[in-house]
């Protein structure tokens, strides 16, 4: 071991995954990998001229279930949709798998009609896996983030709206045939693409879900521009035309995820406890798609808590205004047929 820049106890962590996966190999620490939205510490490492990541979490915390999170990535790298897994220590968080040497996901050009097939049949592969471990439903898990939230974020009415909604579509979207085996997470920072294949980290959520909330997240980060490209993505999962339930629930899914990621934002916007966004301020937010061109513009960084407080309400404005439309009263409708 050389060149650490971590505590001795990720020292130690980091030389008991080396010494386990490759015996007594000298390793070389190269740098603390940064990104994402996960808690864990992920550390880049080279042995034997091979890189790789060392991601340290936390086990303990209650929300961890680190068997489930690593049962499901051991599956998917089996199919090398995951990395490789060369060390997994549930008792300590402690995983190490291979380094992928990411490009910019706009080199994957998502809007070309080929690589949107591509990235839908990639997705439809994941959903053929063996079943993943199950865990709390989604809409369970909101009600506890919710609880998690300040105050002035639970008393919020759009919030309170969305919360009321989030119900009504759980309830709506509840199929058991609907399940496959999901990474629930699908998000640019956990989708990484080599120049060659598309790869997807950070398996915390993956569970057992309705294959409509992947398609769903990733329409959410990657095909919000309108509805066309969205409609040309389920056609291209399914490899045929969707039929009216489908298309329903595909429609009412993305108002769920919305809601989901709205709250995810609002919450980690408050961490530190910042005033909350003025009704003004909130009545006068872009639309989704404006807002991401902003983004790539630099112009919002939502790495900061004041853009991810705006993302958040823009994803709750945007579910509660398409829950107003015809649109989704003929998907309601088609799922009472």
């Amino acid at each position: 071991m050389t060149n650490v820049s971590a505590n001795s106890t990720r020292q130690q962590k980091i030389d008991d995954a080396v010494k386990t996966a490759f015996g007594n190999a000298a390793w070389t620490y190269e740098e603390q990998l940064t990104g994402g939205l996960s808690t864990a510490n992920l550390h880049k490492i080279t042995v034997n001229g091979n890189t790789y990541v060392v991601r340290i979490g936390e086990p303990n915390r209650a929300y961890h279930q680190l068997d489930r999170e690593y049962t499901a990535m051991a599956l998917a790298a089996r199919h090398q949709i995951a990395p490789a897994i060369y060390y997994a220590d549930r008792q300590t968080g402690v995983l190490m798998m291979d380094f992928i040497a990411g490009q910019s996901l706009a080199s994957f050009h998502f809007g070309d009609p080929q690589q949107l097939e591509r990235f839908a049949q990639f997705i439809h592969k994941l959903h053929q896996l063996p079943a993943f471990p199950e865990d709390t439903p989604f809409s369970e898990k909101l009600d506890g983030l919710l609880a998690l939230c300040v105050s002035d974020v639970q008393a919020n009415d759009l919030v309170q709206q969305g919360m009321t909604l989030k119900s009504d579509l759980a309830r709506l979207l509840a199929d058991e045939e609907d399940k496959r085996p999901s990474h629930a997470d699908i998000n640019p920072t956990n989708l990484l693409f080599d120049g060659t294949r598309l790869w997807l980290i950070d398996w915390a959520s993956a569970t057992q879900q309705s294959f409509y909330f992947d398609l769903a997240s990733a329409s959410l980060f990657f095909f919000y521009q309108n509805d066309a490209i969205n409609d040309a993505f389920l056609r291209a999962y399914l490899k045929r035309p969707s039929t009216p339930v489908e298309t329903a629930k595909y429609f009412l899914m993305r108002l769920f995820v919305s809601i989901y990621y709205g709250l995810i934002f609002l919450y980690l916007s408050t961490q530190n406890k910042p005033q909350l966004l003025s009704q003004a301020e909130v009545d006068t937010l872009p639309e989704h798609s404006h807002f991401m061109q902003l983004v790539g513009d630099g112009k919002e960084n939502v790495a900061t808590p004041r853009s991810q407080q705006k993302l958040g309400f823009i994803y709750l404005k945007t579910a509660l205004a398409s829950a107003q439309t015809s649109r989704f009263i003929q998907a309601v409708t088609a799922l009472h047929n």
